[in-house]
């Protein structure tokens, strides 16, 4: 009796073993089937990033979210695929909570702090990319966010030493071979742009044809560049030119390859000249390379890019040789005066070469070479003057903070080209208070890409920049999504002559300031105060 008790002992021990076993069997085998289920969307993930197809990775990231809100890689994949279809506000959310349910990652500081960039909070942008750096000093995204910020405020040797070294930690990430194709050129170093953009064009998916076909045609350019050395100062270093004034636009008559002269206006809202196409017939200039759509404010939001070459232009006793030049077709408003519709866009390009002073008042251009702004405490500054910094954007233009209403300090373009201070439908759209001063009036807007009809007006109470005020200004609400597309951080309007031609404007571009004295007493000069960073 004892025996059998004994054996029905053994053989309950034996059932309950073999029962964990098959237990633990099953345990194992869901686990591996979870495992493979998640590695296999990651896998699908990774794929559908490497065809360009975004928000098909967002979608497979989420539904891995779905099953575990802690899985840092899925919450990483998200943030990452939004900053690539430019949902900035939403890539940076996930950033944010990655950042928080992880504060060591590196990588979660450096889509944030990319996510802070394309927004414009450059403060903080920057922290987030130092902090990612101290957990991972080869964070590769966090290094190319550092070279850009960089290359935004002129310091091109650093932003292009920090680029190459992403280049180096990760040699597939497109988007860093098309940062330093922008960073080389910058630096003149026009075969090293060409190489860093066929890089781009070999490892870049394939579906953004549009983007592809502009950057085949910067190649293309750059090819033919080559080792030039452009935008060559001759003749007398300095000259005053008269201008003339329309609908706050200033104009200047130049010479192009001896001939001329010709009317052009002087568009700080445009960044190599621009030729128009009858007037390049007209002097038999060619095409030298062209590709692609750029993105711009206006009609369709695009017009092809056409590159062409100036031998020489004159301004007054200034020569410049060797000038790179886009062709297109002008746009004119209908009131505009025949005799002053103009035959091109002098672009930043050509006043880079110069301290370049925009005289609204006296009506006059002064251009000179090889110098700069002296500091606002030097005796020979003029009185009341305000040094404003700048930034470049990625598509060649300047821009600088200014509020509207006493809010956060936004980024606008410097646009002496453009009649009107424009303010983005973006803006508008996330600013309440902002939507109640509509006015009940449409206009149509003229702009590069063409003409769009009836666009909304808001009266601007306060517009300013630095502790520079001016007070009831009309403007066209308008669709920014074109240029911020290729700009590198939000801009959030544009700064035109109904706000600038109030001032005497200093372009000193080897500094990156412009500096502002005011000409009329409607500007109101405040005390200064602290400018806090925008939020994202």
């Amino acid at each position: 009796m004892i025996r059998y008790i004994e054996r029905q002992r053994s053989i309950g021990s034996a059932a309950l073993a073999r029962t964990i076993s098959i237990l633990v069997a099953i345990v194992i085998v869901t686990l591996s089937i979870t495992t493979t289920a998640f590695g296999a969307g990651y896998k699908d993930a990774e794929k559908a990033i490497h065809h360009g197809e975004f928000d098909r990775a967002v979608d497979i990231y989420r539904k891995l979210l779905e099953k575990d809100r802690r899985d840092m890689k899925a919450r990483l994949g998200i943030s990452y695929s939004l900053l690539k279809l430019g949902r900035f506000d939403l890539a940076y959310q996930q950033a944010s909570q990655a950042v928080a349910l992880d504060p060591l990652n590196a990588r979660a500081h450096a889509l944030f702090g990319t996510s802070l960039l394309r927004s414009g909070n450059f403060q903080m942008c920057i922290e987030e990319f130092k902090t990612a750096l101290q957990f991972d000093p080869k964070e590769a995204l966090a290094i190319a966010g550092l070279s850009e910020v960089d290359f935004y405020e002129n310091r091109s040797r650093d932003s292009y030493d920090k680029i190459k070294l992403a280049t180096t930690l990760d040699p597939d990430e497109p988007d860093y071979f098309y940062e330093l194709g922008h960073i080389a050129s910058r630096n003149e170093q026009y075969n090293e742009a060409a190489n860093a953009y066929q890089q781009f064009l070999a490892i870049a998916p394939l579906k953004d044809q549009e983007r592809r076909e502009r950057i085949r045609g910067l190649v293309q350019f750059f090819r033919y560049i080559g080792t030039t050395k452009l935008m060559r100062v001759n003749g007398a270093e300095n000259s005053t030119v008269p201008i003339t004034l329309q609908k706050y636009r200033p104009y200047v008559d130049l010479m192009i390859n001896g001939q001329g002269p010709f009317k052009f206006v002087l568009d700080s809202g445009a960044s190599l000249p621009v030729v128009s196409n009858e007037t390049a017939k007209k002097l038999g200039l060619k095409t030298i390379a062209r590709g692609g759509s750029a993105r711009a404010v206006g009609g369709t939001g695009s017009f092809e890019i056409v590159y062409g070459f100036i031998d020489s232009l004159q301004l007054g006793d200034v020569r410049i040789d060797a000038v790179p030049v886009f062709f297109r077709s002008l746009q004119y408003a209908s009131d505009d005066d025949p005799k002053l519709r103009p035959a091109g866009y002098l672009g930043l390009s050509v006043l880079s070469s110069f301290l370049t002073t925009i005289d609204y008042k006296n009506q006059s251009l002064i251009l000179k070479h090889n110098a700069s702004l002296l500091p606002l405490t030097d005796p020979s500054t003029e009185p009341g003057s305000i040094d404003i910094p700048l930034r470049s954007t990625n598509n060649g233009l300047v821009s600088a903070e200014a509020r509207i209403e006493g809010q956060d300090p936004l980024s606008f373009i410097i646009d002496t080209g453009a009649t009107a201070t424009a303010l983005s439908q973006a803006v508008i759209d996330r600013t309440p208070a902002l939507q109640k001063r509509m006015e009940k009036r449409k206009i149509s807007v003229v702009g590069a890409a063409g003409i769009t009809d009836n666009v909304n007006v808001m009266l601007v109470s306060e517009m300013s920049i630095a502790n520079l005020v001016e007070k009831n200004l009309s403007a066209p609400i308008l669709d920014f999504g074109p240029i911020n597309e290729t700009s590198g951080f939000e801009q959030s309007g544009i700064l035109g002559g109904d706000f600038l031609f109030k001032f005497k404007m200093t372009f000193d571009l080897s500094q990156m300031l412009l500096r502002l004295k005011p000409m009329s007493t409607t500007v109101e000069v405040r005390q200064t105060t602290g400018t806090p960073e925008p939020k994202p």
